[in-house]
């Protein structure tokens, strides 16, 4: 029933808190935690469980340092919901807009995403005629790739990243 269930979370959260804290414990305590915030169940998720770790530790809270990296598709909602939690959860946070990177990228792989033409937009232009053939339905595999392989960089150009992937 739904004890259980409440009870089986609580464990498994637990257990994963305890993995992150014997991860920590290996690091100076200087390094920053970075964890990639973008208002998704993910990175919620990996937040909450990087908070309450450091709580457990007697860590403070301002180590975790949040990247909220938006994109061409991030949308105002998603923004909004990771900048509200990160302060709720009083850890550093910051903002990198990643579509400048982006926008360069695919200048420089000769890359024309949903058959835009990016050469010679500006940042606005690009994001208008960007969402606008992204709303067609059709995926674009470099796109997406680029945008992910920017925000693994910006992350891992910051200290010890806590990712999404570390909560599986």
């Amino acid at each position: 029933g739904r004890e259980a269930l409440d009870e089986r979370c609580r464990e498994i959260f637990a257990i994963q808190c305890a993995g992150l804290a014997r991860r920590i414990e290996q690091l100076d305590a200087e390094t920053p935690l970075t964890i990639g915030v973008s208002g998704g169940l993910d990175s919620t998720l990996a937040l909450l469980v990087t908070t309450k770790t450091c709580d457990m530790q007697g860590l403070l809270r301002r180590r975790i340092c949040g990247l909220t990296m938006p994109g061409f598709g991030t949308t105002s909602t998603t923004k909004t919901n990771a900048q509200r939690l990160m302060t709720h959860l009083g850890i550093t946070s910051e903002v990198i807009d990643i579509r400048p990177l982006c926008l360069e990228a695919f200048r420089e792989l000769g890359h024309r995403p949903f058959g835009v033409d990016c050469e010679g937009l500006s940042l606005d232009a690009a994001q208008e005629a960007l969402v606008q053939a992204a709303a067609g339905g059709q995926g674009d595999l470099v796109f997406e790739n680029v945008q992910a392989r920017i925000r693994t960089f910006l992350l891992m150009s910051r200290g010890f990243v806590v990712g999404t992937g570390d909560m599986s």
